[in-house]
């Protein structure tokens, strides 16, 4: 709760400008070797609900399944095959 509410102090003033998209971390090898671990959707929601409460757009989300990829490796193998395409 304190990084939330350190975050919270960080972001004052930008409340109407901001929008605030709270994830659930989808587990690589690398978070697992640094053992980080997401907390539950319902804690997830309670951290939204703490957003918006100081006048923040605030929404969580998650995938329905965890493939093991980072949102940076979605975003290469997607332009991957862009770039495969075009040849």
């Amino acid at each position: 709760a304190s990084h939330v509410g350190r975050l919270l102090f960080l972001l004052k003033g930008l409340e109407k400008k901001l929008v605030i998209r709270i994830a659930m971390l989808n587990q690589t090898s690398t978070s697992e070797v640094h053992n980080l671990q997401s907390p539950d959707f319902a804690a997830l929601e309670e951290i939204g609900q703490v957003f918006t409460s100081q006048g923040f757009d605030a929404y969580v989300f998650a995938s329905s399944r965890n493939d093991h990829m980072n949102c940076g490796q979605l975003a290469w193998e997607y332009d991957s095959r862009l770039s495969y395409a075009a040849e």
